[in-house]
Order: structure tokens, then C-alpha cells, then sequence
């Protein structure tokens, strides 16, 4: 319970560290990054998951960016931070959202859907991004984003989080 407690302490100021200072404070995103490793169990399968969270969730994005759904106002792609902010997100779901994993994937969906553009909409204030889209079409492209993301999510990690 303290390791979950302590992970979702740590996402929640590496997320407004990463997001508020963006670029600017890189360096601390990377330090933090870091730390958020030792939460980690220590095999090629766990580090496999995390790799294969963030690049999913980075192709992602690149992909909502490209298309417009997302702008950053200091850059034309989507902003190396968010990369950063990407990997923490991964070992979040490693270790802070394993709960999830025994929900219904229409329940978890869901849960991913309202929390993920929460996030988003809270993080496009904090760091200058928006819509480039009408504000229903982004929040509608975001909630179906991530309710598919909420689905998979399991299946990323399905032998890591039976039961025991």
C-alpha cells in the first residue's frame, strides 16, 4: 500500500513538473523519471511494458498533433517533454493502476476516458496547448482515445496482473 501511495505522489508531482515547466525544466522531468524507475520490478518484461506504454502513448499523440486535435503554441510537433511525461505515465501504470486491470474492460474504458481528458484539458491550461479542433470534437476524440487505450491497457500487461 505505501509503494502505491508513494507511486501516485510521485506521478502526480512529475506530472506538474513536466507539464507547468515543460522544456525549462527537463533536466528535473529526467531526475524524476528516474526515481520513478525504482518503483519498478527489476525484469525484461516490466521494462518491456513500460517501453511499449509510452511508445503507444507517443505515437498517440504525434498522431492527434499532426492532425491538428492538439497544438502547442511554442511548437510545431508534439514537444519532447511529452515523451518524458509519456515513460512516467508508463511506470504509473505499472505500478499505480494495476487495480484496473481487474475491472471490466467497458468500466476501465470509462474510467480511462474521464480521467484522460480531464488530464489533458488541465494540462493544455497549465503548459499554453489547445484544441485545434471545436472543443466537443477534441473532447470527444480524446474520451475515445483513451477508453481504447483504458481496453488495452490490460492486454499490455495481461500475465503481469492476474490475480495472485
Amino acid at each position: 500500500m505505501i509503494k502505491l501511495v508513494a507511486s501516485w505522489l510521485w506521478f502526480n508531482i512529475f506530472w506538474l513538473v513536466t507539464v507547468m515547466k515543460g522544456g525549462d525544466a527537463l533536466w528535473m522531468a529526467v531526475v524524476l523519471l528516474v526515481i520513478g524507475f525504482s518503483f519498478l520490478e527489476r525484469s525484461k518484461a516490466e521494462y518491456t511494458a513500460v517501453l511499449a506504454i509510452a511508445l503507444v502513448g507517443i505515437a498517440v499523440d504525434f498522431l492527434l498533433v499532426t492532425t491538428r486535435v492538439l497544438q502547442f503554441e511554442l511548437y510545431q510537433y508534439a514537444p519532447p517533454w511529452l515523451a518524458v511525461l509519456w515513460m512516467g505515465f508508463a511506470i504509473m501504470c505499472r505500478v499505480g493502476l494495476k487495480w484496473s486491470a481487474q475491472l471490466n474492460s467497458a468500466v476501465r474504458g470509462l474510467i480511462f476516458s474521464i480521467a484522460g481528458v480531464f488530464s489533458y484539458v488541465v494540462a493544455m491550461e497549465l503548459s499554453g496547448a489547445s484544441f485545434g479542433v471545436a472543443l466537443s470534437t477534441g473532447v470527444f476524440t480524446l474520451a475515445s482515445v483513451w477508453f481504447v487505450y483504458g481496453v488495452l491497457i490490460r492486454w499490455v500487461f495481461i500475465d503481469q496482473l492476474k490475480p495472485s
